[in-house]
């Protein structure tokens, strides 16, 4: 190996190190600011800043996304429980996570994915990509006589459908 190799192989490896050190240190800034805005700042401050974050990134995306909510007020959205009975048809073994329920009255289980899970569905060669999204609602507005610190929580419920933005119209 001439030296000449020797010298390139040797700055290579030093720009690789380089790269992975700064990437390292991006990551470790990241986790400690996302950890920092969930444990310091309210919820409303928290979630505008991802807000934020999400409307800057969907700008840069090739994706569409549609929100579909649990809720519209105090009403049942029906689109959202035919998105979860759909998706219900799709799970399969692949999927890491599964949310399993009967109730009392009910002779069938009912299957569904579980908070984040991610469902890839393929329609007329279109790829669709479905995470269901949870998250905590607290309440402080309820009385309980036995628990004068009670918390009333919720969970509000919405799944995210991304497609790409060529199939907008199709």
């Amino acid at each position: 190996m001439s030296s000449s190799e020797s010298s390139s192989a040797e700055s290579r490896l030093a720009t690789a190190k380089t790269v992975l050190t700064t990437a390292a240190s991006v990551a470790a800034f990241a986790m400690l600011a996302k950890s920092l805005v969930q444990d310091y700042l309210p919820d409303e401050v928290h979630q505008y800043i991802a807000y934020g974050f999400r409307t800057f990134f969907s700008y840069l995306s090739s994706q569409m996304t549609i929100i579909i909510e649990e809720f519209e007020g105090f009403v049942h959205n029906e689109v959202f429980e035919s998105a979860e009975a759909y998706l219900a048809t799709k799970i399969s073994p692949s999927h890491k996570r599964i949310k399993v329920s009967k109730h009392e009255k009910e002779n069938n289980y009912n299957v569904t994915v579980e908070r984040d899970e991610e469902v890839i569905d393929t329609f007329n060669g279109v790829k669709f990509r479905w995470i269901l999204h949870c998250h905590q609602v607290e309440s402080k507005n309820f009385h309980n006589p036995r628990d004068l610190n009670y918390t009333l929580k919720s969970k509000v419920r919405s799944f995210e459908l991304s497609v790409h933005k060529k199939f907008k119209n199709s």
